[in-house]
């Protein structure tokens, strides 16, 4: 699952905002970003992230068009037609994938738990989970890792996200741009995962 946020971050200078963001881990104005240790497959390294914007963001999302799909997914496919988003939150060591009426469930209070300690609609959280196929989600994890996850808003980074996606990924893959239209400076920034 591919989804992109866009809500326009402004900026005085091109040159000043592009050292602020290398300077700061890839923040960007008008999102905040967390990453905790859940231990979803097991203790010692980011493995829950969120991404959270200011306000509903525009989004897009592309899909597998594969005929089994997780849970996240099937989700995600349903609530990516209003257009909107206002946070991600994902996971690795599990893909909860392949998981049946459980999976399904266990997707929606990943999202309902998000968007209660955010105070936003459930329908504005997407979900996204990566790892290991046909096991249940440790949910009793992530509902002791979500409070701690939301308490780090203000202080995490879009890298410890990129690196709480990681699976077996031998590095994080983030990227940053500075653009301008009609003469207004805004920011690009992007993390992804895939082996190597």
């Amino acid at each position: 699952m591919s989804l992109v946020l866009a809500a326009v971050a402004r900026s005085t200078s091109s040159a000043a905002a592009n050292n602020l963001i290398r300077e700061n881990a890839m923040s960007v104005k008008g999102f905040k970003f967390s990453a905790v240790e859940a231990a979803v497959k097991k203790p010692g390294r980011l493995d829950l992230g969120l991404i959270f914007s200011d306000v509903p963001a525009v989004a897009a999302g592309v899909f597998t068009t594969n005929k089994i799909k997780a849970a996240p997914v099937v989700l995600g496919i349903e609530r990516i037609k209003d257009g909107l988003c206002q946070a991600i939150v994902v996971n690795s060591g599990n893909a909860n994938a392949c998981t049946g009426v459980r999976g399904m469930d266990d997707a929606r209070e990943t999202s309902r738990l998000v968007a209660e300690g955010l105070g936003i609609a459930d329908e504005a959280v997407q979900v996204a989970s990566t790892g290991v196929i046909g096991q249940a989600l440790p949910m009793e994890r992530l509902r002791a890792a979500v409070p701690k996850l939301i308490e780090g808003l203000g202080s995490g980074s879009l890298d410890g996200v990129s690196r709480a996606i990681m699976t077996t990924d031998t590095f994080a893959k983030m990227e940053t741009r500075q653009c301008e239209a009609a003469g207004v400076p805004y920011t690009i920034a992007g993390i992804a995962k895939g082996a190597g």
